[in-house]
């Protein structure tokens, strides 16, 4: 089957999210690596279609696949990366567009299930089938029509518990993952703008996610610790559950409305909704996982939001006092080395405070104020590095390494208050 053929496949509103997302990133490619990168990612994009569109017989030659690993080996690895780079983020847009055309497709369903259930007088009905929307809640408490009794004493006992696991071997960023979620809601607006006004501003800010995307590595440096296990979950309870939770209960509520007792101020199903979560405490598969850590990185955070609007104050009881102070006095932080590490875990803590700290006050300011705060972010990191790089320099021996761990893990702490009084402003 030919490319074209599978395009045509696609349904209007999908194949229009992949090639407004596939437009826009090559505009970000373009502007941020020059043509000549768009046209090598373009090269290879063109070669793997015409191979896959003419495999070789059984037993022939792959020239087609020769010709495309000649061309990866020709280029420097730095352009390889870059390429594989775009190659990335694209199927991560692809993906973005699928999802939410599964999004829309369950939307549909539930709104011709509305229809049908309105046209015949009862509630959650999925067209063309009779019953209620397969799935649905409304489905499953239709199961117990002929024993409502059955299902309040059900209903009564009910308890859902999802429980949240680590997963240390997740290569995707969390700043990548929050990025997607970003464009999903704008991509949903998609379906809802008509004016070309609203549009134009829709693909405005889906091109700039593209570019923070672009600009951002897309794994991590370091392998995952539990202060990052902990973050990646919370962020899962932002962005998701504490949204998704009362959405649940309303709807179990519309479920249940036309049974004995239904429909009242009090709900038939109490509060149903429990989470665990073994992040943080999963102390025999992650041995650097200890209580101290996640008290210390609370502790922290804590701290930070009770002193954001006095500076003085935050530095003097936030940095170090809560976690290098009593680390290096552990028999494994005594000596440089160890020293270093304990500055090193308080450090990681405080650089996530201050890419959280940089997001909230990105979002609060108009275009030129952002340009400014990523110029003089950008300013700030050079002033860092090299400040405490001149440690490392002038010191030499075993303490270069931890006044330089010192010195960073300082001035990064020093720049997520500063980012968080600004705030304040």
């Amino acid at each position: 089957m030919s490319r074209e053929a599978d395009r045509q496949k696609l349904p209007a509103p999908m194949r229009r999210d992949v090639r407004l997302l596939g437009g826009l990133l090559g505009e970000v490619i373009r502007e941020s690596g020059g043509q000549d990168l768009l046209d090598d990612v373009e090269r290879l994009r063109h070669a793997v279609i015409a191979a896959r569109e003419k495999p070789p017989a059984e037993d022939a030659a792959d020239v087609a696949g020769d010709e495309i690993a000649a061309l990866v080996a020709g280029w420097p690895l730095a352009r390889a990366e870059l390429v594989a780079k775009a190659f990335t983020i694209y199927f991560h847009l692809t993906n973005l567009a699928e999802e939410r055309h599964r999004v829309r497709i369950l939307r549909g369903q539930a709104d011709l299930a509305q229809v049908k259930g309105d046209s015949e007088g009862g509630a959650g009905r999925q067209a063309g089938g009779g019953g209620p929307r397969r799935e649905s809640l409304a489905a499953a408490v239709a199961q117990f029509a002929a024993e409502p009794g059955r299902l309040i004493e059900l209903l009564g006992r009910l308890r859902v518990q999802p429980v949240l696991t680590a997963h240390p071997t997740e290569a995707r960023r969390r700043a990548v993952a929050t990025a997607l979620r970003r464009m999903a809601v704008l991509v949903d607006t998609l379906d809802e703008a008509r004016a070309p006004a609203e549009l134009a501003e829709v693909r405005r800010r889906l091109r700039e996610e593209i570019q923070l995307l672009w600009l951002t590595a897309p794994l991590r440096v370091k392998p995952i610790g539990p202060v990052d296990e902990v973050r990646t979950v919370m962020a899962v309870f932002d962005d998701t559950l504490f949204g998704l939770a009362p959405a649940f209960y309303r709807a179990l509520d519309q479920a249940t409305a036309g049974l004995p007792g239904g429909g009242g101020p009090a709900p038939l199903a109490a509060a149903c909704l429990r989470f665990g979560s073994w992040v943080g405490a999963d102390r025999d598969g992650n041995p650097t996982v200890t209580a101290q850590v996640t008290r210390d990185a609370a502790a922290i955070r804590a701290c930070a939001a009770k002193y954001a609007d006095n500076l003085n104050e935050a530095e003097r009881r936030c940095i170090f006092a809560i976690m290098v102070d009593p680390c290096t006095k552990q028999r494994t932080g005594q000596s440089s080395q160890g020293a270093a590490g304990c500055y090193r875990a308080e450090q990681d803590i405080w650089d996530e405070l201050l890419n959280e700290n940089f997001r909230t006050l990105r979002e609060g300011l108009d275009e030129d104020q952002k340009t400014k705060l990523r110029d003089m972010q950008r300013a700030w990191i050079e002033y860092r590095n090299t400040t405490c790089q001149f440690y490392y320099d002038k010191i030499h021996g075993t303490m270069a390494t931890e006044m330089t761990a010192a010195c960073l893990a300082r001035e990064t702490a020093r720049r997520a208050l500063l980012l968080k009084f600004f705030q304040g402003l």
